[in-house]
């Protein structure tokens, strides 16, 4: 799916532990418009979509998820978010799924727009808002994730920007953060996450964790995965 050269360099980059350097990397596969090709190949190729499918599903933030390249050292993806559809998270509606990651990562909007929204963690009441602060671990051996409730914190929203179709969001693993994506259309990123520098990630919500309908299949099908790229395909 990607060239020789191309995994070096986000392995490299996935590698060094600089969000910089994920960013460099993602520009450059997104200017010689690697992605155009990448992706065209695996709509191409039955037996790539089922491995991709395997690997990908809606995440409780509201986007499929589309894993098109895991390695141990970088995570290459799409997170497309609807205009419509049950996944759909109402993020504009209260403070949720506020978080940080567990790697540094790069991001680059094809298609939509969002609003990015970055925050601190404060002990001073002033221009801050109580939250329920949660542990979240994955845990690799059982292909399981677990929330645990910590208690209450205080947070403070520090700034808010609005990102459009080729901007770019790079931004370090322990940067507490949200997108709020815009209303009535299709937001697309192409997304990569260097290594893992840490076992767990801490998860805000001013009310209870918002999570996705138990009943609701999270993983995507090999039609969701194609129906997903072809978007990305139609925008580029």
């Amino acid at each position: 799916m990607l060239t020789e050269a191309q995994g070096r360099m986000f392995d490299h980059a996935g590698r060094s532990d600089d969000p910089q350097a994920l960013g460099a990397a993602l520009a450059d596969f997104v200017e010689v418009r690697a992605l155009r090709a990448t992706l065209q190949s695996v709509v191409e190729d039955s037996d790539a979509i089922a491995a991709i499918a395997k690997r990908s599903y809606r995440h409780d933030n509201g986007f499929w998820k589309i894993v098109l390249k895991e390695t141990d050292a970088y995570k290459l993806r799409l997170h497309i978010w609807r205009s419509s559809g049950i996944e759909r998270s109402e993020e504009k509606n209260k403070r949720a799924n506020i978080h940080n990651h567990r790697w540094n990562f790069s991001s680059v909007i094809l298609s939509g727009c969002y609003e990015q929204e970055i925050f601190e963690q404060t002990e001073d009441i002033v221009d801050s808002f109580p939250v329920h602060s949660y542990t979240y671990e994955p845990d690799h051996e059982k292909s399981e994730e677990h929330l645990f409730e910590r208690g209450l914190a205080r947070l403070r929203l520090v700034s808010r920007s609005m990102y459009t179709k080729s901007q770019q969001v790079t931004l370090s693993a322990a940067t507490l953060h949200r997108v709020v994506t815009c209303a009535g259309v299709t937001t697309a990123s192409l997304f990569v996450s260097g290594d893992a520098t840490r076992s767990s990630t801490t998860v805000y919500n001013e009310h209870q964790a918002v999570i996705l309908d138990a009943a609701l299949e999270k993983r995507l099908t090999a039609e969701d995965v194609t129906v997903g790229l072809n978007t990305v395909l139609d925008v580029l």
